[in-house]
Parts: structure tokens; C-alpha cells; sequence
């Protein structure tokens, strides 16, 4: 059934990724000094649009990505230096548990800024 619904991925689209950037704009705004922030990783663009943006006016601050023992396929594809097609088991962290598309924008963007 064709429904003319148009896809637009969770996180691997840009104007997702400025969108979840704008909470880095407000921990910016209530602290000028952040040491280390601590995000939920699943496909990367909550973290790479938070660590966009807080790095570029924050540049010291660290970014720590936190994953499911059960389905951490961005911190499995960035220790291998490319995207992994990996398969995930049950997780109760439904909202980051999945696998990475293909050419997605938050691995290069994650590859070169976060642990």
C-alpha cells in the first residue's frame, strides 16, 4: 500500500541532526564551562548534533557516547573504522538500540569527534 509518506531517518539527515543540536545551544546558555557531556548513542545524530555544536563554542568540552551492551553498533563500527552491519539484541533502551544506514552522516561526524 502506497500511503505518499516520505521516510526521513531519526538521524541520519541533517536537518535532524541541526535540530538535535539546538540542546547543545541551551546547556551552552545555562553553562559556560562544561568539563563533559554523557549522550545516548544509537545511530549518532542526537550526539552529533549536541557535540556539533557545544564543540565549535566549546571546544574543550568532552563528549561521551553511552550504548547498550546489547546493541552498540556505532561504537562497534567506529572501532572498526567503517560501518558495521551488525545485529542487535533486546534491549530496554528501545530509543538507541539498531543498526547505522549505509553512507550515514553521523559516523564521519562521530569518527572524528567523540570517544
Amino acid at each position: 500500500m502506497t500511503t505518499g509518506a516520505i521516510y526521513i531517518s531519526p538521524y541520519n539527515d541533517p536537518v535532524i541532526v541541526a535540530g538535535q543540536g539546538t540542546m547543545g545551544v541551551e546547556l551552552d546558555e545555562d553553562l559556560s564551562n562544561i568539563d563533559t557531556v554523557i549522550v545516548a548513542v544509537g545511530g549518532g545524530g542526537l550526539i552529533s548534533g549536541i557535540g556539533g555544536y557545544l564543540k565549535t563554542v566549546q571546544p574543550k568540552v568532552e563528549m561521551v557516547g553511552c550504548s547498550p551492551k546489547n546493541s552498540c553498533v556505532m561504537y562497534e563500527s567506529l572501532q572498526a573504522g567503517r560501518i558495521l552491519d551488525l545485529p542487535s539484541k533486546p534491549t530496554l533502551s528501545d530509543g538507541t538500540a539498531g543498526g547505522i544506514e549505509e553512507n550515514s552522516i553521523t559516523f564521519e561526524i562521530c569518527k572524528k569527534n567523540y570517544k
